[in-house]
């Protein structure tokens, strides 16, 4: 493992920490849990972190039901860092119903292609409160009005917790586009990168995660990560502000009966 890696899953794990209101160990790692949100998906999972060698779907599956069962949350969700066992498994959890999604990690190591423009300004949740409801509301996840507002109010609590920073771009006098930043002990994550349909093409995604970049280096970060999705566009975005992949990482998500999914 690279030192990068290993830094950015020490970040992660400090986040997830910071975040929660219990952990409790499981047969193949650790359990997270913020049971104040329960239709986040990502603050209520099972990380599985041991050698997986010997370990198939079924068990972690299993794993899943006893443990987030047991709070009486409705979803399923297991993440794995180990792209190998994560590409093994995730046939098979397909199998049984649960989506498998696989994301890059990349780290920012060069410099961009351009500079970016755009009216953007670094806020508080409040002032970003606006645009992150519009964002979820038009997802096309998007639940209730109750699921969505608490998704909604789940950014608060990353402003209070670690301290995230909002970045938002506008277009015409309107929230068009924005970002986070999240930092800790010199490593900085980009995260939750949106655009409204209507506002995109126009580079404002790129002036928003270049303004987080500014800020990242502002607090003297010397390792700024970001995610994304392994079969989508945005990360030829992130490779053209100098951002190279490192690492990949699985999710395995069941959503609730008759529910979608919400991550």
């Amino acid at each position: 493992m690279s030192d990068d890696i290993g830094r950015i899953l020490a970040f992660r794990r400090s986040l997830e920490l910071r975040l929660c209101t219990r952990t409790e160990t499981f047969a193949y790692g650790t359990a997270f849990f913020n049971v104040d949100f329960p239709h986040h998906w990502d603050s209520n999972f099972l990380w599985a972190e041991l050698p997986l060698e010997e370990v198939d779907a079924d068990a972690l599956a299993a794993e899943a039901e006893r443990v987030l069962g047991g709070p009486g949350l409705a979803h399923r969700e297991v993440f794995t860092h180990d792209d190998g066992a994560g590409e093994r498994l995730a046939p098979r959890f397909a199998e049984l119903g649960w989506k498998p999604d696989h994301a890059v990690t990349m780290v920012l190591r060069r410099d961009a292609d351009r500079s970016a423009a755009g009216n953007v300004r670094a806020v508080g949740f409040e002032q970003a409160r606006p645009l992150i409801a519009e964002v979820i509301s038009r997802s096309e996840t998007s639940s209730s009005d109750d699921a969505n507002d608490e998704l909604v109010r789940f950014r608060r609590l990353l402003e209070e917790r670690i301290d995230a920073r909002f970045f938002v771009a506008e277009a015409g006098g309107q929230q068009a586009t924005m970002c986070e930043l999240y930092t800790f002990e010199g490593v900085a994550q980009v995260e939750s990168v949106d655009t409204l349909e209507e506002f995109r093409g126009r580079g404002l995604a790129r002036a928003v995660v270049s303004a987080a970049i500014d800020e990242a280096r502002a607090r003297e970060c010397d390792l700024i990560f970001i995610q994304a999705d392994v079969d989508d566009w945005p990360q030829e975005l992130y490779r053209k502000l100098g951002f190279d992949p490192v690492a990949r990482d699985w999710f395995f998500r069941r959503p609730p009966p008759g529910a979608v999914q919400r991550a």
